[in-house]
């Protein structure tokens, strides 16, 4: 008597799970398969996919007997299917999900994974290549509507599993498309996906760097993969993933990104409670975003500026940034223009212009209205913390939080101590950082902290090959080209000429690190900010802008900055750009700004995007060799001056 088995899947690979696919296989009496996925364990973690590992040679085959032993398979879901579970799923002939709340997606190519089980094969056979390649590529997670559309899944009411076995009784025996003969179109010789495929490679060479093998190699898999056999694709994708993990890029980025971020989060957890009103002062564009970041959370937030104007500019940004979420979030802000509407607040965090004045008003006015347990903080990008903190009624409870920009978006949250900061002020920071959903550093106080000073260093540099006559454009392609996700120039027309000079002013005065050169980078900015040529806001800066900030060369840049007859090398350029940063985070280690280099690598890769795939500022001396960084630096050195000195 025939009947139907149902085989849970567990969070991490077994080799139980996989002997009773191979029974079941084997066992005549079953003629339905129902893979079952549930509870929380389908919402599958970085952990458990590398903890399952050891087993994915064992299981792919067992997937693939599975799909060709002539019993109808189905998937049940009753949540996402994140990871391995969807790559088991994607070998079942259905996907049955209950409910209109899952996900779906293999967000792990951030972290240098590839599929295992030949997801690289089967999911364009099922949604096309492109649609695959934002799933892997991007690492867009699919919401249910969207994965339906895709006919990837079907959604249930009820229990998915008596869907499952109503498909099953009509629809056997049943092949996948990909073997059946002359069914599927997917082949990556054809025309249309030829042109997909380059278009595809021509974007990914624009954004990442040969030397960041995991995006190449998938799309290898699809182009090599494609144009073979669904056996052969499935073994290639396989010797692909293992040389793609193994690579120096994967370590880096599964080291960086999972593990020292992962050691990071564990101290805000070990923090207890959460904060829930929270106070920002300024409602500028880093204001609104700490104000919007908070009210996402769940937090009520008082967001107080003493310009009516400030603050309808805030909501519409809110409004914009909120989407569909806005008349929830917008429910937990309250715009207020009376300081004293802060005092309930058990967390304020200051937000206003950078200037040392400004602050410390705003700070000795708000110490004095909240009550004696808030802690207060600055949201500053180089003030000393120390200095700041004196303006305080209690110093205590004041501490440095430097938020990066667009703070909806970056994770990282530098913690600075100040001299009297408080135990209480600083588990308050902690718990600022998990109730906001940011990965904390802590460092000590000091001009730019370290986040500040290590990316003012960076772009000196670029300020002083533009000075010597080399092309901006050069100067940020070849940055692009090491893996910055926006050259040094750009990203100074970005954050702005006048802020930027502040900042260089600001670091000059007390001459630490590369900043003892910082009064011939006011200079170059000088020649800019004195003809109102601010960067992007302004429509030109370095660059020209116009139209929707499309940038273009300003023709006035050849009469203050002559070009050069004989530039540099590339290789000489991604050097000194690149070399400057680890030189000055050796500084702030020095001076003990902060207490290990891997906090300096996880700052660098989170906190200015630094390429994830070196791994951090203070990896890439230690995969280069520190002889050979030392002997790069002393070439730089007799050629440039004492800037590029290894402390």
């Amino acid at each position: 008597m025939s009947t139907d088995r149902t085989i849970t899947c567990p969070s991490i690979l077994s080799g139980e799970f996989i002997d009773t696919i191979d029974s079941t296989i084997e066992d005549q009496t079953v003629a339905v398969v129902i893979l079952e996925f549930g509870g929380e364990e389908n919402e599958a973690s970085l952990e458990t996919f590398l903890a399952s590992l050891p087993l994915a040679d064992r299981l792919r085959v067992a997937l693939r007997k599975l799909e060709t032993c002539g019993k109808p398979v189905a998937a049940v879901a009753h949540r996402s299917l994140i990871g391995l579970p969807l790559e088991i799923a994607l070998a079942c002939h259905a996907r049955f999900v209950a409910g209109q709340n899952a996900r779906f997606g293999f967000p792990f190519l951030r972290f240098g994974q590839l599929p295992v089980l030949g997801s690289t094969q089967r999911l364009p056979h099922l949604v096309g290549i492109e649609e695959t390649a934002a799933i892997l590529l991007r690492e867009e997670l699919l919401d249910t509507r969207r994965a339906q559309e895709l006919r990837l899944v079907t959604t249930c009411t009820g229990d998915p599993r008596a869907h499952a076995l109503v498909w099953a009784q009509a629809n056997s025996p049943v092949k996948q498309p990909w073997d059946v003969a002359g069914q599927s179109t997917i082949n990556s010789q054809s025309v249309p996906n030829r042109q997909t495929l380059q278009s595809l490679y021509l974007r990914l060479r624009q954004k990442t760097p040969p030397e960041d093998t995991g995006s190449a190699a998938l799309l290898r898999c699809f182009h090599d993969g494609l144009e073979r056999s669904v056996d052969a694709g499935i073994r290639l994708e396989a010797e692909a993933g293992k040389r793609v993990r193994d690579s120096v890029a994967a370590c880096n980025r599964l080291r960086t990104l999972h593990r020292l971020r992962g050691k990071a989060l564990s101290r805000s957890t070990q923090t207890a409670g959460r904060i829930t009103n929270i106070g920002v002062v300024g409602a500028g564009t880093m204001g609104t975003g700490i104000a919007f970041t908070a009210a996402k959370q769940g937090c009520n937030v008082r967001l107080f500026d003493a310009f009516p104007e400030a603050l309808e500019r805030s909501q519409r940004r809110m409004e914009h940034l909120g989407k569909q979420q806005v008349k929830e979030i917008l429910s937990r802000v309250s715009f207020v223009g009376d300081p004293g509407s802060l005092s309930p607040c058990d967390f304020v965090i200051e937000a206003v212009f950078e200037k040392p004045e400004t602050k410390r008003s705003i700070l000795e006015t708000v110490s004095q209205l909240v009550d004696p347990g808030t802690i207060l903080s600055s949201n500053t990008t180089t003030l000393p913390i120390s200095g700041l903190a004196e303006a305080c009624r209690r110093p205590g409870n004041f501490i440095g939080t430097h938020f990066f920009s667009p703070v909806d978006r970056m994770e990282l949250l530098e913690i600075v101590i100040g001299t009297r900061t408080s135990t209480e002020a600083i588990d308050g920071a902690f718990r600022l950082a998990r109730t906001l959903g940011k990965v904390p550093i802590v460092v000590r106080d000091g001009p730019g902290f370290y986040t500040s000073r290590v990316v003012a260093a960076y772009a000196q540099e670029a300020l002083f090959l533009l000075r010597e006559g080399v092309s901006p454009w050069f100067i940020d392609n070849v940055a692009q080209n090491g893996g910055m996700i926006v050259g040094p120039l750009a990203m100074a027309d970005l954050l702005s000429l006048d802020l930027l000079l502040d900042i260089f002013q600001s670091l000059a005065e007390h001459g630490r690190g590369c900043a003892k050169h910082g009064n011939e980078s006011v200079a170059v900015l000088q020649k800019f900010t004195a003809h109102g040529r601010l960067g992007r806001k302004t429509g030109g800066g370095i660059y020209d802008y116009a139209g929707k900030g499309q940038k273009s060369d300003w023709p006035g840049l050849r009469d203050y900055f002559p070009p050069s007859r004989q530039a540099p090398s590339p290789e000489e350029i991604s050097q000194r750009l690149f070399v400057i940063q680890t030189i000055e985070t050796l500084h702030a280690l020095r001076e003990n700004i902060l207490d290990d280099p891997e906090t300096a690598d996880l700052a660098s890769v989170l906190g200015w995007s630094y390429p994830a795939f070196r791994g951090g500022v203070m990896r890439y001396m230690d995969d280069m060799g520190e002889e050979r960084f030392r002997r790069i630096c002393r070439s730089l050195e007799s050629r440039h001056g004492p800037r590029f000195a290894v402390p």
